[in-house]
C-alpha cells in the first residue's frame, strides 16, 4: 500500500498505448523517449515466439535472429539467453503466443518515479494491469487511417471500452504533429 501512496505521490504512471497493427504505436513509444528521456521506462515484454525484423527493444524473444554466416542473407534463429517468461507473474495469449510482464520491474520503476512505457493491444493483459496497479495505468488509443484487419482487435477494444480510455492519439505523418500531442499527455501527468 505504501509503494502504491509513493507511485502517487511522484506521480509516475504506466502509459499503456494500444492501437492497430502498424498504427504508429513505435512511433509514439519513440516520441515518449525523446520527450522525457530520463522520465521514461519502455516495459519489456517476454514471449515465447520467434524474433521478428522490426521487433524493438522491448520485446524479449525465445530465440533471436542470427543471419546465416555462410550466406548473410538467411535467417537462423538461436536462443535468447535474456529470454525468462518463467519470471514473469503476468502472461497472456496473443496469436497462439504467450507473452508476459514482470510486474516487479513495474513496480522498481514507478517507484523511481519514471513513466511506464508499454505498447499493449490485448484487453486480458490490460485488465490484469489495471486490477494491479488500478489509476497508475492510463490507457492511450493510437488513432490512425489504417484500416483494422477482421484479425485485429485493437479498434474493436477501443469501440467497446472507451469509457476505460484516458487519451485518444491521432497519427500523424508530421513529426512536430505527432510530438506535439504526445507532449501534452506527459505534461498532463507531470504537473
Amino acid at each position: 500500500m505504501e509503494a502504491l501512496i509513493n507511485c502517487r505521490r511522484n506521480k509516475s504512471k504506466i502509459l499503456v498505448i494500444t492501437g492497430s497493427e502498424k498504427s504508429g504505436k513505435d512511433q509514439i513509444i519513440s516520441a515518449m523517449q525523446d520527450l522525457a528521456k530520463n522520465k521514461t521506462i519502455i516495459i519489456k515484454k517476454h514471449t515465447s515466439r520467434n524474433a521478428k525484423l522490426d521487433d524493438g527493444e522491448e520485446m524479449i524473444c525465445a530465440n533471436v535472429i542470427d543471419f546465416d554466416k555462410s550466406t548473410e542473407e538467411k535467417i537462423v534463429y538461436k536462443p535468447n539467453p535474456n529470454y525468462n517468461l518463467e519470471e514473469c507473474n503476468l502472461k497472456y495469449m496473443r496469436r497462439g503466443n504467450v507473452y508476459g510482464l514482470k510486474t516487479l520491474e513495474i513496480w522498481e520503476g514507478l517507484q523511481k518515479g519514471m513513466f511506464q512505457v508499454i505498447a499493449l493491444s490485448n484487453a486480458e493483459a490490460i485488465n490484469k494491469l489495471i486490477k494491479m496497479f488500478g489509476d497508475l495505468v492510463v490507457l492511450i488509443y493510437v488513432h490512425s487511417g489504417i484500416p483494422c484487419s477482421d484479425y485485429d482487435s485493437a479498434f474493436s477494444l477501443y469501440i467497446n471500452n472507451t469509457v476505460k480510455y484516458n487519451h485518444v492519439i491521432i497519427f500523424e505523418d508530421k513529426k512536430e504533429d505527432l510530438y506535439d500531442q504526445v507532449f501534452r499527455i506527459l505534461h498532463h501527468y507531470e504537473v
